[in-house]
This record gives structure tokens, C-alpha cells and sequence, in this order.
């Protein structure tokens, strides 16, 4: 759910500025793409304000409380869409891309004159506009049957359904993604989701998520066992953290060439910085395509002084991080955490970082 929202709030933010203005004057009566845009801005602060936790979309006490003030702000960004097609090509596809969005959180919260309309489309268009309404209704029954596996099934008998219709489409299994993020009512669920993307989707977008689905459970099977990693830094140098027996080990997967990683950077110098003289080491597995961007980027950042495990007869995704289970660029970073035993304690570390690191920390 917390990527699902995400993703329409970089849509609100992008949309219109992606979009490039038409050669021809816009007559007056027509928001320019500034207007638009800054009217998209408007309504995503609103959209943030009305929502509050994204996990209140689970609970339906609090959605059914909140959609007298969030189906208007929805609506309304409909409209920016609708002006937003109108301004030309790149407008409209941002457009169909946004309403797509949109439609989503209308299903989420039961929105009536949505669903007549989605369910319309779903039954009179067998093309990619029907299986877009489809894909609403489903996300939306989804989160609306939180916690009960029972009601799931019966949304994966009708995903399963639109499988067999259309094992190519790449929809289908973002859609299943989603429903993963979100959270199956039980293991049950969560593993019928895994063989219909196993065994029903032929996308290559299905194919990257089966192999990021048996990446997870490969990385949720090594925790609480005894982990020791030996790699070659970018110098030759080998280093293993059997040296570091005794301390707590942070092991950072993660490139230089993604945003989301330079970003938390700041965040890991700080936890060096803060917890390296009560006992943390931190190692670092590059996987960038280049070791010129790696060096380049560690010469700008100069607190940066962890190593850095980089093999560049192999660049781009680290054998370590291959056989461990990190099989995509998209899943970076990914945040080890080894006790003072040597024990994998979690493979989910980049969340409450530094919490979970204190708490090692202060055992024995």
C-alpha cells in the first residue's frame, strides 16, 4: 500500500512538469502547464494532510471517516488530468497515467459513481482500457479486505481469472505486487499470490518479481544463522568480517548510481560517525556498473570511509549480492545487520536503522 500511494504522489509531482507545451498558443480560458502544475502541488499537500498515516488505508473505520475528505481531493485531481490531456501528446499519456492512479484510491475507498463507472468499462471493453478497470476494482477489494485471508481468495480467484486472460500483461503483476505490499491475511495467501506469478503470468515484469519472491524468502531464511562475508575491495585488498568478530556489522548493499542510495548515504555517515566507537562496523557491497562512479562518488563524499566491497571483473549487481538474494538494481539499498556473534539477526535493517543498531549494540 505505502508504494501504491507513493507512486500517485510522484505522479501528482511529475505529471505536468513532464509534460512539454504545445507548439500552438493555448487559448486563455486554458491553465498554462505551470498552472497545472502548481495546482497538482496544491492538491498532493492536500492529499497528505486529509490522509495522515498511509496505514490508516487499512483500517476501515478510519478510510470510511476519511473519504468525505479525501474522494472530493481525488475528484479534483481527476479534473487536473482532464486539463492536462488537453495540453497536447506528452499531456495526455501523463494524464491516463494519473487517472490510472487515481482510480486506485477511488476503489480503495468504495467510491460509488467510480466503481458503476470501472465496472461498466471492465464489461463492455475487452481491451486494455477494461483490463485497467479491472485492475482498479481488484486493488481496491484488496485493501478493502485487509487481514482476511477468506475474502482474499476470493480476489485471487478473480486475479487469477484475468491471468489466464492475459498472462502478457505486465499490469497483471504489479497488480499482484501490490497486493504482496500491502499485506496477504496469512502465508496461505501470500503463497497463492507466488504460484499465480509463478505459473500464470509470462511478463517480464512477472519474471522480476518471481525472482525478487525467492530472493525474500532466501534472504528471510538466512537470519538468525551465523553469516561471514568475504569479498575483494576495489583495491585488490580481500576483507572478511570474521576480523570484526565481536562488533556489531552493518552491510550495506547499494550503488552509487541510484538517488535513493546517495540519499541515505548522509544517514549512514551519521550512524558511523555516532556508533563506530561504541562498537559498529559498516561494510559496504558496490554494485555500480562502473568503478570510476564508485571512486568518483566516495572522492565527493569523503566521510564515506567504510570499505567498500567492488569486483570489477563483475560490475553492476555484486556476486555477494546475487547469491544472497538481491537480484535487481530496484531493491537497493539493502541493509544487513550482523550481531556481535556473528549471527544475521535481519536482512531488513534499512528500516528503524537506527534503533536496531542501538539495540545490538548494548547486548553482550
Amino acid at each position: 500500500m505505502t508504494q501504491r500511494f507513493c507512486t500517485l504522489i510522484l505522479l501528482l509531482l511529475t505529471a505536468v512538469a513532464g509534460a512539454q507545451a504545445p507548439e500552438s498558443t493555448s487559448p486563455p480560458r486554458k491553465r498554462t502547464l505551470e498552472e497545472l502544475n502548481e495546482e497538482g502541488r496544491r492538491l498532493t499537500s492536500e492529499l497528505f494532510r486529509a490522509i495522515g498515516p498511509r496505514e490508516m488505508l487499512l483500517e476501515p473505520g478510519a478510510r470510511e471517516s476519511l473519504s468525505l475528505t479525501v474522494v472530493p481531493i481525488l475528484r479534483d485531481i481527476w479534473g487536473l488530468a482532464d486539463e492536462l490531456a488537453a495540453s497536447g501528446p506528452a499531456g495526455k499519456q501523463a494524464a491516463d497515467r494519473l487517472r490510472g492512479q487515481v482510480d486506485d484510491l477511488l476503489c480503495v475507498f468504495a467510491d460509488p459513481d467510480a466503481i458503476a463507472r470501472l465496472t461498466k468499462t471492465a464489461e463492455d471493453d475487452p481491451g486494455l482500457a477494461g483490463i485497467r478497470a479491472q485492475r482498479s476494482l481488484l486493488f481496491g477489494r484488496w485493501i478493502r479486505c485487509n487481514k482476511q485471508p477468506e475474502e482474499q481468495h476470493k480476489v485471487l480467484d478473480d486475479v487469477q481469472k484475468l491471468a489466464d486472460r492475459v498472462p502478457a500483461n505486465p499490469s497483471i503483476a504489479e497488480l499482484l505486487d501490490e497486493m504482496l505490499q500491502a499485506g496477504p491475511g496469512d502465508d496461505v495467501v501470500r503463497q497463492r499470490i507466488a504460484r499465480i506469478i509463478s505459473t500464470k503470468l509470462t511478463s517480464q515484469a512477472a519474471r522480476q518479481l518471481k525472482a525478487r519472491i525467492e530472493g525474500d524468502l532466501k534472504m528471510a531464511e538466512m537470519e538468525n544463522k551465523p553469516l561471514l562475508i568475504l569479498g575483494q575491495r576495489a583495491n585488490g585488498e580481500m576483507l572478511t568480517t570474521k576480523a570484526w568478530r565481536g562488533q556489531v556489522v552493518l552491510v550495506i548493499f547499494w550503488s552509487s548510481e541510484l538517488k535513493s542510495c546517495r540519499e541515505e548515504n548522509n544517514e549512514w555517515r551519521r550512524l558511523y560517525s555516532r556508533y563506530h566507537k561504541e562498537g559498529l562496523e559498516m561494510l559496504g557491497v558496490a554494485c555500480d556498473r562502473s568503478p570510476k562512479q564508485l571512486s568518483d562518488f566516495l572522492m565527493a563524499n569523503p566521510g564515506t570511509v567504510w570499505p567498500q566491497l567492488f569486483d570489477p571483473q563483475n560490475p553492476g549487481m555484486h556476486p555477494l549480492a546475487t547469491e544472497f538474494g538481491i537480484t535487481d538494481p530496484s531493491q537497493l539499498p539493502v541493509l544487513f545487520l550482523i550481531d556481535r556473534q556473528g549471527v544475521l539477526r535481519t536482512t531488513k535493517a534499512r528500516q528503524d536503522t537506527d534503533k536496531l543498531v542501538r539495540e545490538l549494540l548494548q547486548e553482550p
